[in-house]
């Protein structure tokens, strides 16, 4: 471990060399700049708390618990910083202004002893991952709090960490404390840092209360659908489609108006499954009938990306994609159905989003499905049954209570390291 340290040194000083020299050339690059320590930005107090993501995703799981903070502690300057521009566009714009943003400054001790003079940061918050060594053990050299919040750790990545134990070990005992996203992330977790890690909720919960789609496009395709029974396969991967058309084939026997929108986690693949798949009903493609001021009938297959949201909000109930097969195993997330009030449909293999699940079924907002033939017999069963299809779309409302338990839970945890006296 000792000649990894070594050579991890001495190839950041070499970086840092190369940027610094580099900068000479480029004095407005304001991102390598920062990278250096150079050009950050000017605090209005002498208080600051300093968050930290990756990019867009990391930043967004934990805008609600943002937002309090900075209700909380108005004595207090919020710093945000990841690596790349997108995020830096979307903070600017989302927090209109009520944050200070820098990039991440390189992994160099030269750096981040200028980036910690200039802060002061009175506590630390790293999200999700996003290790680096230096930066890590300089914030534990100067006694500040580093809480590690929603933390995950994938398979792929625990193998290939736990061919270094000594150094992740040495890595994750730089922070204060570690809080897991799931309880599957906290048993690996646990075991790689050798130390207590605590799982209280996936912050990423906390954000869904004010889903966003666009109104107005929602509007007019729900006037042209009126009251036909509309269902939504969403995620779907093959050969979980084919199981889609022949459900949707014998349902239109009883319901003949039934509309089946599908939506392939891959969406290239549309042209292949249309292709494939029409042979015994029809099959639309939605830019198709967006262009041609057409009618949704039959099956639609939705070819453009960024509405997702918009098709769970108007269907009955979402099937979700990559939990019907074995070798699909994994299943995709619940959170997009659930905060647009649509109960979901899922099958036996959603390991990946476990708990969530479970909090499902236990919440009774969902129904797990065997197989292709209990996809058909569950969808039949909800449209001759209106009640139970209203109750359980009633019981997705556990997400947001769930949400604002966990959120609470995260502030009790930052207050314990900087009490709001301060």
């Amino acid at each position: 471990m000792i000649l990894i340290v070594v050579i991890y040194n001495i190839l950041s000083f070499i970086i840092y060399i190369f940027l610094k020299i580099l900068y000479v050339f480029t004095p407005n690059n304001i991102k390598l700049a920062q990278r250096l320590s150079a050009k950050l930005p000017k605090l209005y107090n002498n208080k600051t708390i300093w968050i930290h993501g990756a990019s867009v995703g990391e930043i967004v799981s934990v805008k609600k618990l943002i937002n309090n903070i900075q209700a909380q502690y108005l004595d207090s300057d919020v710093l945000i910083t990841t690596h790349t521009e997108t995020s830096k566009n979307m903070i600017l714009q989302e927090f209109k202004g009520s944050v200070h943003y820098s990039f991440l400054p390189l992994d160099s001790y030269f750096t981040i002893k200028k980036f910690l003079k200039h802060f002061n940061p009175q506590l630390c918050l790293w999200v999700e991952q996003d290790f680096f060594p230096i930066i890590l053990q300089s914030i534990k050299t100067h006694n500040i709090p580093l809480l590690l919040l929603n933390a995950r750790m994938s398979d792929t990545s625990f193998k290939r960490w736990g061919l270094f134990p000594a150094l992740i070990a040495k890595i994750l005992a730089n922070f204060t404390s570690i809080y897991a996203m799931s309880k599957k992330d906290q048993i690996k977790l646990s075991d790689l840092a050798k130390k207590k890690v605590q799982y209280i909720g996936n912050l990423k919960y906390s954000n869904i209360s004010q889903p966003s789609y666009d109104i107005a496009q929602y509007n007019a395709i729900k006037a042209v659908l009126q009251n036909n029974k509309v269902w939504l396969a969403l995620s779907t991967h093959d050969p979980e489609e084919k199981d889609i058309v022949d459900t949707h084939i014998k349902l239109k026997q009883e319901f003949p108006d039934i509309v089946t929108f599908i939506m392939p986690r891959h969406i290239s693949r549309c042209a292949t499954i249309k292709r494939n798949l029409e042979k015994n009903t029809a099959i639309n493609l939605y830019s198709d009938i967006i262009n041609n001021n057409g009618t949704f009938t039959d099956i639609v297959l939705v070819n453009t990306m960024g509405n997702s949201l918009l098709f769970c909000k108007l269907a009955n109930f979402v099937f979700i994609g990559k939990s019907l097969y074995v070798h699909n195993k994994g299943g995709h997330n619940l959170l997009e159905p659930l905060s647009v009030q649509t109960p979901v449909l899922f099958g036996k293999y959603m390991n990946n989003f476990q708990e969530i699940t479970d909090e499902c079924c236990k919440n009774k907002a969902g129904f797990l499905i065997d197989n292709a033939e209990d996809l058909y017999k569950t969808i039949q069963h909800l449209y001759e049954n209106p009640n139970l299809l209203r109750d359980t779309a009633k019981n997705t409302n556990f997400i947001n209570v769930l949400g604002v338990d966990i959120l609470n839970n995260y502030m009790e945890e930052v207050k314990c390291y900087l009490p709001l006296t301060l």
